[in-house]
């Protein structure tokens, strides 16, 4: 009977909450996940199908939950116990006005004052029209050590998309 009790609340542990809700992407959060949220709130509010430790982009440990949003699983970064970035990777998570994974880059190179990061070897769209958004572009260009200003990102091929969207969290000023 003991070991049926452990078993039980093992899977409640492991399950957690129902999926969250879909909602628009911000630069803050998706749905119930945000950044600078304890992971014990994730957990309380979302179902989080993994919580496991992972090399990041630099071979470095670092810790990452897989919740459920709506129909699709995102990664929250952790650093402290709380989410500190927030990776999204399905096209059917989206921002209030429709841009998501999949979309052209154009839709992007409109925004007010856009430009591009080189990180990791790959090449990310900011924008101040989208604060504590990262727009991951694919393909990724053949020579990224320019200066990625909105003309040299309209210069980019009509197939550009967005691969992820990265979210940071967006500091008033």
């Amino acid at each position: 009977m003991a070991l049926l009790e452990g078993a039980l609340l093992l899977a409640n542990f492991v399950v957690g909450a129902s999926s969250c809700p879909a909602a628009p992407l911000t630069g803050d959060s998706v749905g119930a996940v945000a950044v600078g949220a304890p992971v014990s709130r994730v957990r309380a509010r979302c179902e989080v199908v993994r919580d496991t430790t992972e090399l990041d982009s630099e071979a470095m440990p670092q810790r990452v939950l897989y919740v459920r949003v709506g129909a699709d699983t995102i990664t929250a970064e952790v650093a402290d116990g709380k989410v500190w970035r927030i990776n999204v990777a399905d096209s059917r998570l989206q921002t209030a006005d429709g841009i998501h994974v999949g979309s052209p880059l154009r839709a992007l190179v409109s925004d007010a004052r856009p430009s591009g990061l080189v990180g990791e070897g790959e090449l990310y769209v900011v924008s101040a029209a989208r604060c504590g958004m990262s727009f991951l572009v694919d393909p990724t260009p053949s020579r990224l050590g320019r200066r990625w200003n909105a003309d040299a990102l309209r210069s980019l091929s009509r197939r550009t998309v967005i691969k992820r969207i990265l979210l940071t969290g967006c500091k008033a000023a």
